[in-house]
């Protein structure tokens, strides 16, 4: 949890990582949305 934390905590860009986080979360929530 703590690099999750610390990459959350840079506020001075989005870093690959956090594309990463959101590109899964968001395949995700197609997946689950669409029929």
């Amino acid at each position: 949890m703590g690099q999750i934390e610390k990459i959350f905590k840079d506020e001075e860009g989005v870093t690959a990582i956090e594309y990463g986080l959101i590109a899964f979360f968001v395949a995700i929530a197609i997946i689950v949305f669409l029929p």
